[in-house]
């Protein structure tokens, strides 16, 4: 793997982990 490649699984790593916070905090709101 090459570092671009492992920085765009972090950063969309770190998306996901935003939005499952999002969800936590505000259930039930689309």
């Amino acid at each position: 793997m090459s570092l671009f490649e492992i920085m765009i699984v972090s950063i969309g790593i770190a998306n996901l982990v935003v939005d499952i916070i999002k969800l936590s905090l505000r259930p039930e709101k689309k």
